[in-house]
């Protein structure tokens, strides 16, 4: 049996402790540093290589750089400094359990972070599971829309919302790829809800000049679109517009913008939204 061991994350902290307040670093391997505390539990010896291999093989199947992070086991009777079963605080993790898969995904995504906390944790559930999670608990079955407006705005999201989370990010990932849920997770807004639809397209601006924006083919649909340009500084462009009888000029400066799909979620039929931008191209 060998006393070294140590899991990953649940909820993030911005703040890293003073490394002194860390134990000793007992066990190292490519992405894992284990510091055990003098009363942590003792784990088999196959149990560390099997966590740093772990994170490796989340990072693929994510698609992400998995950072080098320091787990603290400690004990279940001496809290730790977030009072919580497993947190990070920086690069550190803390926690009293060993293995945990469901917070090697969470330490395996540190480094591009969904800033919506119900597509993370919907992650770590779906790919790591979570043993203590009540997933047959009728209390658990609450409606998707009502799970993201809980946590909108980076509110830590409740127990009773990770297998819903974990149901929403398996679907994603089967109906419509890993490419396609990855992409969501990256770009939705941390103060998004199902209250609305939105999608985005990349678009190249040729010159500098006036450009007339039309709705195409009809116009009839309901929303907005928002033309920003991909640059940096106060000066870079940002358009909103109503799309409903969208025909407006606008000045653009050359370069690479996204364009912003969006209406409300008030409704299940499908509403095409498209756009011609025309102008005088030397």
């Amino acid at each position: 049996m060998s006393r070294w061991a140590g899991v990953a994350v649940c909820c993030g902290m911005a703040c890293a402790p003073p490394q002194d307040e860390a134990p000793p670093i007992v066990w190292s391997g490519e992405h894992l540093d284990i510091a055990p505390q003098d009363d942590a539990a003792e784990v088999c010896a196959g149990t560390l290589p099997y966590m740093d291999r772990y994170m490796g093989l989340a990072g693929a199947a994510l698609d992400v750089e998995v950072p080098r992070t320091l787990y603290v086991l400690g004990s279940e009777e001496e809290p730790n400094p977030c009072n919580a079963i497993a947190c990070q605080l920086g690069d550190t993790i803390y926690t009293s359990q060993a293995p945990h898969e469901h917070e090697l995904i969470h330490a395996a995504r540190q480094s591009e972070p969904s800033a919506h906390r119900f597509f993370e944790e919907g992650e770590a559930v779906a790919f790591g599971g979570d043993a203590k999670r009540a997933f047959n608990d009728p209390t658990t079955w609450g409606s998707i829309r009502d799970g993201l407006e809980s946590c909108a705005g980076g509110v830590p999201l409740a127990d009773r919302w990770y297998p819903r989370a974990g149901h929403l990010h398996a679907h994603l990932r089967r109906r419509h790829g890993a490419h396609a849920t990855d992409e969501l997770m990256r770009t939705v807004p941390r103060n998004a809800t199902q209250d609305e639809v939105f999608g985005y397209v990349a678009i190249d601006i040729p010159t500098d000049g006036d450009y007339l924006i039309q709705a195409a083919p009809t116009g009839d649909a309901h929303g907005m679109i928002e033309i920003k340009e991909c640059a940096l500084g106060c000066s870079s462009r940002f358009v909103a517009l109503p799309y409903r009888e969208l025909d407006f000029e606008v000045w653009l400066p050359a370069g690479r913008y996204s364009l912003r799909f969006s209406r409300d979620a008030d409704g299940d039929d499908p509403s095409p939204m498209a756009v011609t931008i025309a102008g005088d191209c030397p």
